[in-house]
Parts: C-alpha cells; sequence; structure tokens
C-alpha cells in the first residue's frame, strides 16, 4: 500500500507524521522494515507515529549527493495484527510503502573554497597599480542562498589595496608596496544574520616561501608486499605545492633524523598548473609487516630551485594491519 508523499524539512525534530492515520484498527502494530535514509527515523510500535530519530539531525546537504541528487525518501513500514502471534508468518496485515520528501532549509553558513590555506599572496615591489594580487571565492550549500561578500581593511592597508568583487569572487589589488591583512567576509543575505563567514588574506610584499594545500600536514596508509617504487598516493588525495615566485619545485621527505629517507620519495607530477605542482608519493623497496615499522613519521620538504625558499610539513605513513 502506497501513501501520499510526506514532505520534512532537514530542520524537523520529533513526531513528524503518522501512517495510523490511514488505517483503521487499533490493533495494528507498527515496525519500520527498511529506510533509504540510514538510521534517520523510528516508528512507533503502537501508535505508528514516524520520527526523526533520537539523536539524528537531517541533513539535506548530506542526504541529497549521496542519493543521486533526490529528495525523495522510501520508508518500509509492516503491520502487524497485535492479536495474532507475533512470529507467525501470516502476521503481516499490510506492507507500507511512505515516501517523504526531504526539503532544503538555509541553515549553512557560506564557506570559502580556495585550495590552499591559510590565504596567501605577494606582490611584487614594482606591481602596477590595480594590477590583480589575489581572487578568494565563496559558495554556499544552501539551495536558496545569496552569497554576498564584504572587506575590512587592517590598520592603513585601504592606503594601499583595493577589493573588487565579482559574484561571490573577492578581487584584491595594490595601489602602493605594503605588507597587510586584509579580512574578507561572506554573508548569506537570504539567511540568519548569523551566517557570515571570514577569512583573511595575507598579502607580502617580496617573496614567500612555498605553501602546502593541507596546512597541517599528510597521513598516508600503504600495504606490506608491495611493489619496488609503487605509488601510494592517488589521483584523489595527491600532495600539492605553491609557488608564489614563481619557481619549480623539488621534494625531498626526511626521516627522523632529518635526513632524507631511503625508504620513501616525493615525486612531483608534470609542470604546474597556476603555480600549483602536483606531487605524489613513492615506496621505494618491498617493505614487510613483520619486518619493518608500522609508522614513519616523516618530514616533507619543499624548495624553490629560483629562490631556493624552503617550507616543511609533517608525512605520517601508516601500514595497517
Amino acid at each position: 500500500m502506497t501513501l501520499p508523499d510526506k514532505a520534512v524539512q532537514e530542520t524537523a525534530t520529533g513526531v513528524l507524521f503518522s501512517v495510523k492515520d490511514a488505517l483503521d484498527s487499533s490493533n495494528y502494530r507498527y515496525t519500520l522494515n527498511s529506510s533509504t535514509y540510514a538510521n534517520a527515523f523510528m516508528v512507533d510500535i503502537v501508535s505508528g507515529d514516524v520520527s526523526v530519530a533520537a539523536g539524528f539531525t537531517l541533513d539535506y546537504e548530506a542526504f541529497v549527493p549521496a542519493n543521486n541528487g533526490s529528495e525523495r525518501i522510501e520508508l518500509t513500514i509492516i503491520v502487524h495484527d497485535s492479536f495474532m502471534a507475533e512470529d507467525s508468518s501470516e502476521n503481516v496485515v499490510k506492507t507500507l510503502l511512505q515516501h517523504v520528501i526531504l526539503s532544503d532549509v538555509n541553515d549553512e553558513s557560506p564557506v570559502f573554497i580556495n585550495e590552499f590555506y591559510p590565504y596567501y599572496a605577494v606582490v611584487s615591489l614594482n606591481a602596477a597599480a590595480y594590477s590583480h594580487v589575489y581572487s578568494l571565492s565563496a559558495s554556499d550549500p544552501d539551495r536558496d542562498a545569496h552569497v554576498s561578500l564584504s572587506h575590512e581593511f587592517e590598520g592603513n592597508a585601504g592606503d594601499f589595496f583595493d577589493v573588487t568583487f565579482s559574484n561571490a569572487v573577492a578581487h584584491i589589488k595594490p595601489t602602493e608596496d605594503q605588507v597587510l591583512r586584509i579580512t574578507i567576509k561572506a554573508t548569506d543575505t537570504a539567511g540568519a544574520s548569523s551566517q557570515v563567514t571570514s577569512g583573511v588574506v595575507e598579502v607580502k610584499v617580496g617573496t614567500r616561501r612555498p605553501q602546502f594545500n593541507m596546512e597541517n600536514g599528510y597521513t598516508f596508509k600503504f600495504q606490506e608486499d608491495n611493489v619496488i617504487n609503487q605509488k601510494i598516493t592517488t589521483s584523489q588525495n595527491r600532495m600539492k605545492v605553491k609557488s608564489f615566485q614563481p619557481s619549480n619545485i623539488f621534494l625531498v621527505v626526511l626521516d627522523e633524523f632529518s635526513q632524507p629517507s631511503e625508504l620513501f620519495e616525493a615525486r612531483v607530477s608534470g609542470s604546474s598548473v597556476g603555480c600549483v605542482f602536483d606531487a605524489d608519493l613513492h615506496v621505494r623497496r618491498v617493505v614487510d609487516f613483520e619486518r619493518d615499522p608500522h609508522i614513519y613519521s616523516l618530514t616533507l620538504r619543499a624548495t624553490e630551485s629560483n629562490t631556493v625558499l624552503t617550507s616543511t610539513t609533517r608525512l605520517l605513513q601508516e601500514m595497517p594491519t
């Protein structure tokens, strides 16, 4: 038996509706058999009330992409007769098919989507007035959101820089030489007043050390009995290094004694795109679980060929059981 669709907002809690409304007998008992939104709902055995499960929060932005873009949730509810033995194979009065349409609520704050964080930029000493320095982009996962950007200058930054906006992108341009910080605010004007996200762009005159896309370092896992020079990273978790000058980047994996690792090697993969270099991690020899350590705490060092400026970050390698 298919029941009429029920619309439920993602912020809903507690009892949502009752499937007993469609039935007459007070002898019926209700059991949730399946749900296409795992662990999200519960059904009261006596009243037939459908509720959001205790401790669960509905999330439109997480569910819909995982459900192939569909807002439709399918609940299968089994109806039993309390006068019959519970374990009887014949004790199924009805099977109810209830569709729940999950609706979006503007409850998310905007987010900045630049790949590298913190938001670092450089400007040359002889930069022309109104030359482009940096762009910071923001988005909002809510369907009805409207992102508006604004900016605040720190100190006398306004004497040296200008900020313009295009859609949800802030473009920063220098008018003089100076080291300054600029705060960009992304506000969802269609949402609550609290839906504001701030990002600070730090502009440095001259050169800057290379920047890794993962500020707190990288963690990778690999299996024993690998092949020699096996690549550990994939296209989804490659390391990325940004050069501000720009310049070619050389990578070295350092062991716990700050010496080049004899086991691991980081290799830049091809040419840069927008001064960003992709890098892969390789294991140089076959590793054995019984013989070799299971965890390697290393350091990844990036060096620019032109300036010899370097940056380091943590590199953790794990060989799971």
